[in-house]
């Protein structure tokens, strides 16, 4: 009988073996586990007012964790609560059905900001400021301060690009078109007149036009009407009433030029700028009654300066700025498209197909959204007026051209949703249930409008007055 030979003494592992790999496997699993919670720690403390711990970024793998944290606090975290960890809760990391989203009432559906601090997604946002530098310095490249003649020199070839037909930037002998500005003193005692009154306009604006509860700001519509174009600014308005676009004395601050029409506006419930800085003897120029919506003739130039002055003081206020001309016609709201088109950009404008110095953008319908870069390109633009001659639309796409605006952020609209009314309508896509704003330019405008059924001044009207109606009909300008 041969003996058995058992090697299960030597097959067995060492104990002390197996501790060891169980402990490494224990470490490399709790090691995984903790990676598993994705965060992201901001060591370096940030400036101005940002003096903090380091901030963590929450995702959907971190709810557990904090929910283990802060249990005992509240079945609904509160935003004091947030605060005090310093959070920053980032768009479409927190689900809307979280315990975790703030209890607040409307404001806090879905995922919300808790603090509104961009630099840490994007270092390059305008909004990213430190508070050490002026403003508008956080943007390099960008003019700290306001451009004027004497800065921007528009009238120098060698700083200034000219594009074929051009009238306002020529000036041989003078770099600073002062010297050719053939308006320059008359805009100059313009623009003073009008800032006397800035303290009392600015209380009537807040009046006006106040801000909803819980918004920074809201949208505003400016534009200058003289009683020769009164009857084109009631088309507008009462095609806002025909189409259910809104109630356009609660968007609309319109500055008269003259007694005359103010008096009507006031009458009809308009928010009209009072006549008292022009009470001091500033005289805007009597626009012809045959006025037919030709521009840049007589008094229209003055009016646009005006339109200009009300826009840029609009936009300091912080208020979101269309700034009009009143040939328009609204058959759909434009401000809900205006607004997603808006972030992260400085100045929306409608198409101007001209490649000379009348294009690309058109000066009679442009939204601004109220940035320091915004601020900054229309307070330059409110002093370039002074050296404009006729055409405030050449001055615009030559000072939006300007070297020192490259950072400006612009985009032009579409023409089918903000159509430019010239000429051909099928040629370029117009269509009513696709087109917001129809802006009829050039000359013979009733009557085209006319023609494709959208005149809507008549005695249906809310925004109906006899004396308007009955001048356009005097003179004709219903007529093709």
């Amino acid at each position: 009988m041969g003996t058995q030979r058992t090697d299960s003494s030597e097959a067995k592992i060492p104990r002390n073996v197996f501790y060891i790999v169980t402990l490494l496997v224990l470490v490399i699993f709790l090691g995984v586990s903790h990676q598993s919670i994705e965060f992201l720690q901001i060591q370096k403390q940030q400036t101005g007012n940002y003096f903090r711990k380091p901030t963590i970024i929450l995702d959907n793998d971190n709810l557990t964790t904090l929910n283990n944290f802060t249990a005992p606090v509240s079945p609904s975290l509160p935003a004091s609560a947030l605060e005090a960890l310093d959070l920053f809760w980032i768009k479409d990391v927190i689900p809307s059905n979280s315990r975790y989203t703030p209890g607040d009432g409307n404001e806090s559906r879905g995922t919300k900001l808790m603090k509104p601090f961009p630099c840490e997604g994007d270092p390059l946002d305008d909004r990213c400021r430190n508070e050490r530098i002026p403003q508008g310095g956080y943007v390099s490249g960008f003019p700290e301060v306001a451009l004027t003649p004497e800065t921007a020199l528009l009238c120098d070839e060698n700083i200034n690009i000219r594009l074929g037909k051009n009238s306002e930037t020529v000036c041989p002998q003078d770099p600073t078109c002062k010297k050719c500005a053939n308006h320059y003193h008359d805009t100059k005692r313009l623009l003073k007149y009008f800032h006397r009154g800035d303290e009392e306009r600015r209380e009537r604006l807040r009046k006006w036009f106040p801000i909803p509860k819980g918004k920074e700001s809201r949208d505003i519509i400016v534009c200058s009407v003289n009683f020769g174009q009164l009857y084109l600014f009631l088309n507008w308005a009462c095609s806002c009433w025909k189409n259910q676009v809104f109630d356009v004395r609660l968007y609309t601050w319109i500055i008269p030029t003259d007694t005359k029409t103010y008096d009507i506006l006031v009458a009809l419930g308009f928010n009209a700028e009072p006549l008292d800085w022009m009470s001091n003897g500033t005289k805007i120029h009597v626009m012809s009654p045959r006025y037919d919506g030709h521009a840049n003739v007589g008094a229209h130039s003055q009016i646009n300066s005006i339109t200009a002055f009300a826009s840029n003081f609009a936009v300091q206020m912080g208020f979101y700025t269309l700034l009009m001309d009143v040939d328009m016609v609204f058959l759909h709201n434009p401000f809900p498209w205006l607004h997603r088109s808006a972030d992260r950009r400085d100045v929306l404008g409608m198409y101007s197909p001209r490649w000379d110095n009348y294009g690309f953008m058109n000066s009679g319908f442009l939204f601004f959204v109220p940035t320091e870069k915004t601020k900054i390109l229309l307070e330059s633009y409110e002093n370039l007026c002074l050296i404009k001659s006729i055409s405030d639309q050449q001055l615009w796409n030559v000072v939006i051209r300007h070297y020192a605006f490259r950072q400006l952020t612009q985009r032009i609209l579409p023409r089918q949703i903000f159509f430019l009314f010239w000429n051909s309508l099928e040629k370029y896509g117009y269509h009513p249930n696709v087109t917001k704003v129809l802006h009829t330019v050039s000359d013979h405008k009733a009557s085209r409008l006319i023609a494709i059924n959208q005149w809507h001044f008549n005695d249906k009207c809310p925004f109906w007055d006899r004396s308007a109606n009955d001048q356009a009909i005097k003179y004709h300008l219903f007529e093709a």
